[in-house]
């Protein structure tokens, strides 16, 4: 009979109580249609003789309840009988179940661990009202990669022509404001947002529409900034701080939103009275709207990008999109979570091979033991509801241990990563929930193998025989228990190994530039004018202090992040519609001195490339090779409009000289390509928002933290009130930068040495049973002449098979799945030769070690003592 059968002939006898209770049903019904048919045989109506009959069976069916409740109690009794004697079972085999509990636990703490960690992240709504519908809006043009976000004239544009929402509200986060007045000067993070944000939320206390004009002081603080930096004031209503200079009145306290910019301090409203922001080019907003209930995001990603291509000048290729505001914020780390969670499954299915696998061992020493219950009328139904309560007693004893670890683990990750909505991490009902059903989950699946070895055995001839080498672990359900156990293995080993090459090939990428001995710090000015005298004398002073040999400003951080800019070419027509984006950078004169750049033709800038000089550019080779292929660019003329907020000209930008080119540098990140980029003297600045804030650049002779402390007191002598957040070495930057690409390593290397560890296990202790039950061949082998290095090589030989053909079925599955790695992995294939040469190797190495010690046993049995070990 097949094993689904199997199962299903015992789920019916192990619930067989519904099927008492349909006897006693079918029962009551024939003595109800025999009274009836006798009381209408009396001259009864047959309403009377059915409303009698029922009278009549009151005492039948207080017969049914006694027999109901002697049948549910027999079960129960039956029941926790099995639970008694599985706890006794476990009791007398205490290494056994250490090992079983240790190993499930690791299986489901891994799993419920990462599934808090998804959960929270991925699939819990937002605390928001009605959060399945608020959408981010933005925009992409056909054929380029890049979205873009709103300008201010189509954010009214979308506001005043829409009829698909209910709210739509812009922002703009990542600015700052400088906190004066409290101790040091401290940078504030802000988010600027329009009135109708917090009534699309549905949260905190709201900007009035009267409140938004360009004389407005007020402001909303964030939950985590009242608590940490006010004391948790309980008077804070009313409060005024000194920001950028100017006096704002506290007016409100958001409620703990860190799920939406986690590190705002300060919501403010977005005034639109400056002339940067008119400017329909300037793309510098993000949108957040609420669709009406019954409005589908086809129909409003259709009604905008109407609406957008209306306005002047706008591409009749451009299309308007809508992204679920929860899928906005995660996802760039959604892949990443994802093929953690198909790691820990996979851990999860490792483990249960390798407890079935004891299992299938042990069962050995119980042959007598069910063939005993067989004899006694035991059906099959019996001894699978008899297994499945022992294996559920131990799974949920490795599920309460493996609940623990998680939280702990839990605990560990948060202080560890950074991802988005990180501050509703934790172990909560659902995670419970979860690590409940595969803790059931698994003590079914383990309760299979000892079924399934049992169903087809000819019990009592074996008790009768006394031998019990019919459930061998060398045979066919235990081979395939662990070369299904190795495949998975091998599967998580390929993954990591992936993810190896992609950090090393990230980390040891030439970037461009030189990290070493440079400190990096940012400064931001909240006075664009004073900047002007300011910065240029703070990088003079910088140069001259001693152990400097550099010292520059740059608006980007080389490996980390870069402005942008759009082109216009004065030897070619320009497309208007389709305008060509580039990495862009105001800089001084000694940055690429400074960070180690490269200058492969024309010249640096100097410090006489200044406003009052010609415009000039330098351009990397990446630029020079995509608009003048096989040409000289030195001495062309470019227009470059910087794009932001901020941006403060009309006119078209004015056109420089190209007067050097410059080694491709790495500017938004190690692992993404080289783009075409740019740099600007910062002198030159004519949008006058550059001077905003600049990071200082330190090249030092010795080590860069020795100078912290100088560089922290020269900012201060020049501008007492001067903020200084972060003082880091470049090297620093540059690590955290990669930090995602090494939590992705951490976490999926660690289930896969942890695979591997639990395939090691499994080799040796399949490898261990068979020598001990082979000890008598083993002894007649050597008798009859076999020399120990031929029963070494006999062990080992069996041994390699079956890691051979696990080996053999895993990579054939990795060459399969790995493609959906494809978005972690950088400068390598998911089919990269190297590691799925390598892995083989690593896996024959463990082979070897595991089989190594049993081997070397049976190596040495004595042959006079095997001959007499049965």
């Amino acid at each position: 009979m097949p094993t689904f059968l199997k199962v299903r002939s015992f789920l019916r006898n192990l619930f067989s109580i519904r099927r008492v209770e349909v006897d006693l049903d079918e029962e009551v019904r024939s003595h109800l249609e025999l009274l009836t048919e006798e009381n209408i045989r009396a001259g009864m109506s047959p309403k009377e003789a059915q409303r009698a009959a029922r009278i009549e069976l009151g005492g039948i069916e207080q017969v049914k309840e006694l027999v109901r409740e002697e049948r549910i109690g027999n079960w129960l009794h039956s029941v926790m009988s099995d639970c008694h004697f599985g706890v006794r079972q476990l009791r007398k085999n205490p290494g056994f179940t250490a090992v079983a509990i240790l190993t499930l636990a690791l299986g489901i703490g891994a799993n419920t661990a990462v599934f808090s960690v998804v959960e929270s992240v991925l699939l819990r709504p937002l605390p928001f009202q009605d959060s399945e519908r608020l959408f981010a809006i933005w925009a992409k043009q056909k054929g380029q990669a890049d979205r873009t976000g709103a300008s201010m004239p189509e954010f009214e544009d979308y506001k005043d022509q829409s009829h698909s929402f209910e709210y739509m509200a812009n922002m703009l986060s990542g600015w700052t404001y400088t906190w004066t007045g409290q101790g040091e000067a401290r940078t504030v993070n802000c988010t600027g947002i329009s009135y109708d944000f917090f009534p699309m939320l549905g949260v905190g206390r709201l900007y009035r529409p009267e409140e938004y004009h360009v004389d407005g002081v007020q402001v909303v603080i964030s939950h985590r900034f009242w608590k940490e930096q006010l004391g948790s004031d309980p008077h804070v209503i009313g409060r005024v701080l000194n920001l950028d200079g100017t006096a704002q009145t506290v007016i409100g306290v958001m409620p703990p939103v860190s799920d939406l910019f986690p590190e705002t301090d300060v919501w403010a409203k977005m005034v639109p009275d400056f002339r940067w922001m008119r400017m329909r080019g300037n793309k510098f907003l993000d949108l957040v709207g609420r669709l009406k209930p019954g409005v589908t995001r086809e129909q409003a990603e259709q009604e905008l990008t109407t609406i957008l291509r209306r306005g002047p000048g706008e591409s009749p290729d451009i299309s308007v999109h809508l992204s679920p505001l929860k899928d906005e914020l995660t996802r760039n780390v959604r892949s990443q979570l994802q093929i953690t969670m198909a790691a820990v499954a996979l851990v999860l299915l490792i483990a249960c091979a390798n407890v079935a696998y004891l299992l299938l061992a042990r069962s050995q020493k119980r042959q007598s033991e069910i063939a005993v219950r067989v004899s006694l009328g035991a059906g099959k139904g019996r001894l699978m509801r008899q297994f499945i309560t022992e294996n559920l007693i131990l799974a949920t004893l490795g599920g309460t241990t493996g609940l623990v670890l998680a939280v702990g683990s839990v605990k560990l990750f948060d202080r560890m990563s950074t991802l988005p909505r990180s501050a509703s991490i934790d172990v909560d009902v659902s995670a419970l929930f979860f690590a409940l059903f595969i803790t059931v989950l698994t003590g079914l699946l383990v309760a299979l193998a000892p079924f399934t070895a049992f169903s087809k055995l000819d019990l009592i001839a074996r008790m009768k025989t006394r031998r019990q080498e019919a459930v061998s672990v060398g045979g066919s359900r235990s081979r395939l228990l662990l070369v299904s156990e190795i495949s998975l293995a091998v599967v998580l080993a390929v993954a990591a190994g992936l993810l190896l090459r992609s950090f090393q090939q990230a980390e040891h990428v030439d970037p461009g530039f030189r990290s070493d001995h440079v400190l990096a710090t940012y400064l931001r000015n909240n006075d664009s004018r004073a900047g002007r005298f300011f910065f240029p004398e703070l990088v003079e002073r910088t140069s001259q202090l001693p152990g400097v040999s550099a010292a520059a400003l740059g608006k980007g951080m080389p490996g980390v992040y870069s402005p942008s800019a759009t082109l216009v070419f004065s030897d070619r027509p320009n497309d208007p519609l389709n305008v060509p984006i580039v990495e862009a950078c105001w800089i001084s004169s000694d940055f690429f001195n400074a960070i180690g750049a490269r200058l492969v033709n024309g010249r640096f800038f100097t410090l006489h490339d200044d406003a009052n000089a010609p415009a000039v550019v330098i351009v990397n080779q990446a630029l020079a090779e995509s608009y003048w292929p096989g040409q000289n660019p030195i001495g062309m003329q470019i227009g470059v409009d910087y794009v932001g907020a901020g941006r403060n000209v009309t006119d078209a930008p004015r056109f420089r000289e190209v007067v050097g080119i410059v080694a491709n540098v790495k500017q938004k990140g190690l692992d993404l390509p080289v783009e075409p980029g740019l740099y600007t003297p910062y002198l030159q600045d004519e949008t006058n928002h550059a001077f905003a804030g600049f990071n200082l650049f330190i090249k030092t002779v010795g080590p860069a933290t020795s100078l912290a402390g100088t560089v922290r007191e020269l900012v201060h002598s020049l501008r007492t009130e001067q903020p200084i957040d972060v003082m880091q070495t470049m090297n620093d930057a540059l690590f955290r930068a990669l930090a995602p690409r090494r939590l992705s390593l951490l976490l999926v290397g660690s289930f896969a040495g942890l695979a591997l560890l639990l395939s090691a296990i499994g080799i040796f202790g399949m490898v261990a049973y068979a020598v001990s039950q082979r000890t008598h061949e083993f002894g007649l082998r050597m008798a009859l002449g076999a020399q120990r290095q031929d029963v070494l090589q006999l062990v080992l030989g069996d041994g390699f098979k079956i890691v051979a053909t696990g080996v053999f079925v895993g990579i054939g599955a990795s060459l399969a799945l790995t493609r959906f790695m494809r978005s972690l992995l950088y400068a390598v294939g998911p089919n990269d030769p190297l590691t799925f040469a390598v892995i083989p190797l690593l896996f024959a190495l463990v082979a070897l070690a595991a089989c190594y010690m049993p081997a070397r046993r049976a190596a040495h049995v004595d042959p006079m003592v095997a001959l007499r070990y049965e």
